[in-house]
Formats: C-alpha cells, structure tokens, sequence
C-alpha cells in the first residue's frame, strides 16, 4: 500500500517544492489546476457512472454513511467554530472545510492505484457526495446565519 501511495504524495511534495522554488510559477499552476479541476476529473467521473450498471449505482448502504459522515463533520465544524467565537455565517465556510473530503484529487487515484478500474465507481460516487450537499449545505446555512443576524440587528 505504501508503494501505491507514496508517488502520489512524491509528486505534490514535488510540486510544493517546485512552487516554492519558483514563485513565478503562478500561471503554470492555474493551467494544471484547471485543466484537472474542469477536464480530467469530470471526465473521469462522467466515465465511471456512464460505464456503470443502474445495480451499480444503487449502493445505498454507502451513500448513506458518506451522507451521515459529511453531515456529522459538518455539525462538528459549526460546534469547534462556535467554541472558537467564529460568527454563524462565517463558520459555514469553517464546517466546508471540515467535511470536505478531496476524494477528487487524492481519492480517486489511489483507489484506482490499488484497486484497479472497478474502484473509479465509488470514487465517483464518493465525489459526487462530497461536492453536491457540502456545497449545497453552505450556501444555505450561510444564507440563514446572514438573515438571522441581519433580522436580529433591526
């Protein structure tokens, strides 16, 4: 397992040292970024649900504890921010930060590494979990926090 892993962190170690070496890189960075962020990952994960049997994507049990886990680190987020004195609307942002999971960037590769081709769908799915409630999760509690406060201040 060490063996899969260890290249993948190789090379953002590689990458962190080579952005420090050469802070003129920024545009490079932008480019690769992009270029994983709006082509590579959807692409990989359109594949993997378009390739997928309808039974395949019924996998209930594990969408269901990846919902409870976002939902519960989200809380968890919210409840530290709070203890930290970070303001309602602001610790949202905090709470995103604790329940999202980079299955994108980091998941993805190293399941398939270990797995093979067969780990792309739950990686996928996984992915797809993470970026649709915890973006949907933040918008809203940062739109209640911000009214409540806005309607408390009258």
């Amino acid at each position: 397992m060490f063996m899969i892993v260890a290249p993948i962190f190789l090379i953002i170690f590689i990458g962190y040292i080579f952005g420090r070496l050469r802070p003129d890189s920024g545009k490079s960075d932008k480019l690769i970024n992009d270029y994983v962020l709006y082509i590579a990952l959807p692409a990989l994960l359109f594949l993997a649900i378009a390739r997928a049997d309808m039974s395949e994507l019924q996998q209930w049990g594990f969408i269901t504890a990846s919902l409870a886990g976002i939902g519960a680190a989200y809380i968890l987020g919210i409840l530290v921010a709070k203890f930290m004195g970070i303001s309602l609307p602001q610790s949202s942002i905090l709470s995103m930060g604790a329940c999202y999971g980079t299955t994108g960037y980091m998941g993805v590769p190293i399941l398939i590494s270990v797995y093979g081709e067969s780990a792309a769908l739950p990686a996928a799915i996984a992915t797809i979990l993470h970026n649709i409630p915890a973006i949907m999760a933040v918008i809203i509690t940062y739109d209640i926090f911000s009214k409540s406060i806005s309607t408390a201040m009258r």
